[in-house]
């Protein structure tokens, strides 16, 4: 995250409205609920060819399966039922699948959306309550779910080695400088994995000065191995995201006609999440690949962050929030639209909290107030770009809010701002636009 956004913070600080978002009166996204995928007609039993396996074709097997991230398979009857009670405790409390924006339309629609529908959880929860049964063996496979690709012209960049993770802990961050493979912009791209089984996920920066490029080869050389650990952090120099990848999504496409700009000088940065526990000792050399269009021929996405950076939460306390305000012109400076106050389109959103995290909530203070994005259940393991079925308009002149909460149960110390596992971040982005 660009450090010059934390000095315009600290200079603006006396004026800031810190009003909780919760406040404010938002309006639905939606007011029809998002359709069940599977559909239970009355009093019918259910069972796992007729119900569950269409289920775990959509939301579960592009992970659970033989070489996947998942710890284990999904993919027969046998499986499905020796993981059915854990399965149906994990959807009840949506910790699987992995999709933590709400998405029942309070809050918005998101493309690729994984969440499930309380219908289909409750499926799940009927079918091992009834016994866990088969049911009719002869009926069709479900279609698999149909991941997004890319097409067109590609660029492709790796993270430069074979790298064996940290060994000594269950998850290692690993901060990756790469050279540029080209000036052009992206309109979508993938994450291909050499090791599947360690990969957990992705994130991509653009460096955005050389300056600050010097600095990123200065961790890298300064930390032994390839890269530089970066846990919690990013990669600690100026540099925008520029792709946000966990496994089981397929390809990310941007939205029609907008892209991200990349530097045909200047490096990325491969932030890489291993999970050693499913390939002890394994390595992995991870590709990502764009597609792309000349430079300049899209609209340039843009991502902006909303931050709350001087909380202080007492220690022992079951929860913690604080909210903080960002008119949406401040965070446009960094990317030199200082004096832009036109029309905005908002194309999605995320969002950076620590290992304390419980929930966040982003909101937009504007004509109309309008939530735009919900975490009611946070998990620093994934951490991903929610990207909206349409677009939102607002204005540069608008307020956008973040909302954080942590817990600060069995600690001595305040919770604070920091880089380390004991600290916490509170962070929210939007991508978008510029309309005017």
């Amino acid at each position: 995250m660009p450090q010059r956004i934390l000095i315009l913070f600290t200079l603006v600080m006396s004026v800031a409205n810190t009003a909780c978002v919760k406040d404010l009166d938002l309006e639905p996204t939606h007011t029809t609920p998002r359709e069940p995928f599977v559909q239970v007609e009355g009093d019918e039993t259910i069972t796992y060819h007729a119900h569950i396996k269409p289920l775990m074709s959509q939301y579960c097997v592009s992970c659970h399966q033989p070489g996947g991230i998942g710890p284990f398979t999904l993919t027969s009857f046998e499986d499905a039922s020796t993981w059915g009670r854990p399965s149906a405790i994990a959807v009840r409390g949506r910790t699987m699948p992995p999709f933590l924006a709400n998405d029942t339309g309070d809050c918005n629609r998101f493309r690729e959306s994984s969440w499930l529908t309380e219908a289909d959880i409750e499926v799940f929860e009927a079918w091992v309550e009834q016994g866990m049964q088969e049911g009719d063996a002869s009926l069709p496979d479900p279609a698999p779910r149909s991941l997004p690709e890319l097409t067109g012209a590609l660029e492709s960049v790796d993270t430069g080695h074979d790298y064996t993770p940290d060994q000594t802990r269950t998850d290692d961050y690993r901060c990756f400088v790469i050279d540029s493979p080209g000036r052009f912009a992206a309109t979508g791209f993938d994450v291909i994995p050499s090791n599947p089984r360690i990969a957990h996920h992705l994130i991509a920066y653009q460096v955005q000065n050389e300056r600050q490029a010097e600095k990123a080869r200065e961790l890298d050389a300064e930390a032994p191995g390839p890269g530089y650990p970066c846990f919690g952090t990013g990669p600690q120099v100026d540099a925008f995201t520029v792709a946000s990848w966990a496994p089981g999504a397929g390809a990310t496409i941007f939205p029609e006609g907008t892209g991200m700009e990349i530097d045909g000088e200047l490096p990325l940065i491969l932030e890489m999440h291993y999970n050693i526990a499913g390939g002890p000792g394994e390595s992995d050399r991870t590709t990502l690949a764009f597609q792309t269009v000349p430079a300049g021929s899209v609209n340039q996405l843009y991502e902006l962050w909303a931050l709350d950076y001087d909380f202080e939460g007492p220690p022992g306390l079951e929860s913690f929030t604080t909210t903080e305000r960002t008119p949406i012109k401040w965070p446009l400076a960094d990317f030199d639209q200082r004096w832009y106050r036109g029309k905005i389109k908002v194309y999605g959103a995320n969002a950076h909290m620590h290992e304390l995290g419980k929930s966040m909530m982003i909101a937009v203070d504007s004509e109309v107030d309008r939530c735009l994005l919900d975490i009611p259940r946070w998990d620093f393991n994934w951490q991903l770009t929610y990207w909206y079925e349409e677009p939102i308009e607002v204005s540069a002149r608008d307020d956008f809010y973040v909302t954080c909460e942590w817990t600060t149960r069995g600690r001595d110390e305040p919770l604070v701002w920091g880089d380390g596992t004991g600290d916490e971040m509170c962070l929210g982005g939007i991508y978008v636009t510029l309309e005017d």
